[in-house]
Parts: C-alpha cells; structure tokens; sequence
C-alpha cells in the first residue's frame, strides 16, 4: 500500500480547505443560500480538486511500487477511470496492482529489443500500451467494481439511522479489517461522505430544531407529509433527542 503515503498529503489539504470553508457557513459554496460567499466557495473548489485525485494518486504510486515509473503512468489513468467510473477506491487498488505487474510483463517482453530502443521503449511503448491495455480492463470492469464499491459504502450510511455506537463499531472494525485495504479504504470514505453531509453539524442540529418549532406551517406540513399523529409524535420526540445530543457536544 505504497501509494497510501502519497495519497495522505492531498487528503490533508483537501479536507482543511474544505473544512475552513465552512467558517462561513454550512452552505457557503451554494450560490442560491443566503450564506454565499466567493471566497469560501473558491477555496472549497481548491479543496474539492485536491480531494478529486486521492484515487488516481493511490493508484498510480501502488503501480509505481511494482513496476517502477513506467507504472506510474498506466495506474494514473486507471485511477482516474475507476474515479469516472464510480469504482472508488476499490478500483484504484485493482488499476495500481494490474498496472503495476503489466509493467513488469511487458518490460520482460521487450527485454529482447535492441538497446537502440531503450529509450523508444520506456517512453512510449510502455506507457501506450500500458495506458491502453488498464484503460480498457478498468472501463470493462468499472460497473461491477462501483455496484460493490457503492453498495458497502450505503451499508455504512445507512447505519448513521442506527445507534452512533453501532456504526462507529462497524466502521472502527472495517478499518482495521485489511489495514489499509480496500475494506478500510471504503470505511474512510464513507465517514469522510459523511462529515461533509449538511445534516452532520451540531449547527445544522440546532438550526433544524429552531426552525421546526418557530415556524407552525412547516410543522403542520410535517404532519401531512408523515399522514400520521403518532409518526409525527415520534418526529418531536426525536428533535428532543438532537437537543440533548447538541447539549451534551456543545
């Protein structure tokens, strides 16, 4: 897991801009909120690129770890279709390992080659069919990888219903599963989805509760959309729960 070293930095400084972003507010980088900013919505746009290329990085330096710097290139581009394709990191572990032994097949194939072409052969027979042969696997293979990708991290959303203890077991057990495989790689990103979900803040808690209880209509509206007294009674019970959780974290 050579590339998890590489991957941190973009990850630390993706996450900070993101994060400092929301000192203006939850919804800042929204030009329809009334808590728009420029400058915040800049620099949650550095962040966001910088987090966009955690899994090509990944893959590109676990390919590199096995087949040198012709595998750079080749798991690159097969990180960045697992990221088009919705296979996440799950995909970029795949394109940095298969990138990585290509390299290492072909380098022993075209071991044969006049030493003329060693520098036609590392710069560009290597890496075109690298880039070629990964490219096309990845694209082959992004559907079924994203299903299984997409499906463990919505297991793990959709335990933020249940108890917190529960889902920060489930997720402490996932990253401790494979240290550093692609289990633990999918649990980190989920809670990293999740950080940056609007509904996550202690803010947003108190906000909901203020605008429930002060605004009659939206608590009439909640009726209607639950069609039942007794649902409804469930949802005040549950506000009062958020209101305990704000007290105690704040």
């Amino acid at each position: 897991m050579n590339g998890v070293s590489y991957m941190l930095p973009f990850v630390v400084a993706g996450g900070i801009l993101i994060a400092l972003s929301f000192l203006w507010g939850i919804n800042s980088s929204d030009t329809k909120s009334s808590q728009f900013n420029a400058f915040a919505a800049m620099i949650k746009n550095i962040g966001s690129q910088a987090f966009s290329i955690m899994v090509p990085v990944f893959a590109a330096y676990i390919a590199s770890s096995i087949g040198s710097k012709p595998g750079l290139v080749a798991g690159f581009v097969g990180g960045l279709i697992a990221n088009a394709t919705g296979a996440g990191f799950i995909g970029g572990i795949i394109a940095g390992f298969l990138a990585g032994y290509l390299m290492l097949i072909l380098r022993k194939a075209l071991s044969g080659l006049p030493k003329e072409f060693e520098g036609l052969k590392s710069i560009f027979l290597m890496p075109v069919v690298g880039v070629f042969i990964i490219g096309t696997i990845m694209y082959l293979l992004g559907g079924p990888v994203s299903a299984i990708n997409n499906g463990l991290m919505k297991w793990v959303t959709s335990l933020q219903n249940a108890d917190p203890i529960i889902l920060g077991i489930v997720i402490g057990a996932m990253c401790a599963f494979d240290f550093g495989g692609p289990v633990n790689k999918a649990a980190y990103v989920t809670g990293v989805m999740l950080l940056g979900q609007a509904d996550g803040g202690i803010i947003d808690i108190r906000e909901a509760i203020a605008y429930y209880e002060s605004d009659a209509n939206i608590r009439e509206k909640t009726k209607y959309l639950i069609g039942d007294d007794e649902l409804n009674h469930k949802v005040k019970m549950n506000i009062e729960k958020l209101k305990n959780i704000s007290i105690k974290t704040a």
